[in-house]
């Protein structure tokens, strides 16, 4: 991040980035001593890193597959029903490089549309047909994406890679091939993603369903942080299901890892002592006497009635 267009004011995300240590449990209430009121996350390379607070941006088909088990003690019933309830879809991309441009400069976009003949396919190789738009691919213009999603891409991301890349081919040439009257070409290479067999996504794009309506369940549920039993919030949530505007999106999931920041950020403004007798409330300044600090909060402990006019310390 900012590494473009001066290196030197690149943000040290990759050095404080731990890879091959995938996170196996994550202890967040109950623990002793020293630890008291942090969570504890375990990885599979054995560390163990421990924190006064974890904002988690896994996918939601990583809740979904681990949320039951992956923490100690379980999440909240309602963090797990918001979890039930919201929906993960799959939709992935097969990437063709071809040695050279085949199809007219004009065109950047190609729809298919089925006909009742390739609508009733039955058999295997039926998969390509749920492809329903090729793309050119900007500033590669030797490049095509095609788009799947749902069970063809379940099914695209196990094929062997050979006969992934003959039964595209074939399905090109027979569609676009006639439909421009051109000899299309073999690619020089295929790449694809595999977003519903990757076990730290299990899916692509969240979504609203039937079970979320049957549930009444929300993103904002979602995004709930989890509250340990001194009433401190020590597990966030971001990522986009969480988002209820945006999810689906990446600037969904950016905007979700700035609010939960800012949770903390105005967890410490309201926690933090500013000035000698006195308790920083946000921009405010408040008499410790007769005030309690309650889970990041300050409550009046005296019945008097207050206006709320900010006190200097």
């Amino acid at each position: 991040m900012k590494r473009i267009p001066d290196p030197s004011n690149e943000l040290p995300v990759e050095s404080k980035t731990n890879f091959k240590a995938e996170v196996n449990k994550i202890r967040w209430n109950n623990l002793s001593g020293e630890n008291k009121n942090k969570v504890a996350v375990e990885c599979s390379d054995g560390s163990v890193h421990v924190a006064d607070h974890v904002i988690l941006t896994l996918s939601l088909g990583v809740l979904k597959k681990r949320g039951d088990f992956m923490f100690q003690p379980a999440l909240p019933a309602q963090k797990l029903n918001a979890i039930k309830g919201l929906c993960i879809g799959n939709v992935d991309k097969i990437l063709l490089k071809y040695p050279y441009r085949w199809w007219p400069d004009n065109f950047t976009v190609f729809s298919v549309l089925k006909t009742n003949e390739t609508a009733a396919c039955i058999g295997e190789k039926c998969w390509v047909h749920d492809i329903h738009v090729f793309e050119v691919v900007d500033n590669q213009p030797h490049v095509l994406s095609a788009w799947l999603s749902g069970s063809a891409a379940r099914h695209m991301e196990q094929l062997p890679e050979e006969q992934l890349m003959q039964e595209t081919i074939e399905f090109i040439r027979e569609f676009m091939g006639k439909a421009f009257n051109v000899t299309v070409p073999s690619p020089e290479e295929l790449l694809r993603s595999s977003w519903s067999s990757n076990p730290h996504f299990h899916g692509s794009y969240s979504f609203r369903c039937m079970e979320t309506e049957r549930l009444n369940v929300s993103a904002a549920q979602l995004a709930e942080p989890v509250i340990n039993n001194n009433g401190i919030s020590v597990l966030l949530f971001a990522g986009e299901a969480t988002h209820s505007s945006y999810y689906s999106t990446v600037h969904g999931a950016i905007e979700s890892g700035w609010r939960e920041a800012k949770r903390l950020t105005e967890f410490y403004k309201m926690e933090m002592p500013c000035c000698s007798g006195a308790w920083c409330c946000q921009d405010w300044c408040l008499p410790l006497q007769g005030w309690d600090a309650v889970c990041g909060r300050l409550e009046p402990t005296w019945s008097e009635a207050w206006y709320g006019a900010p006190l200097s310390a």
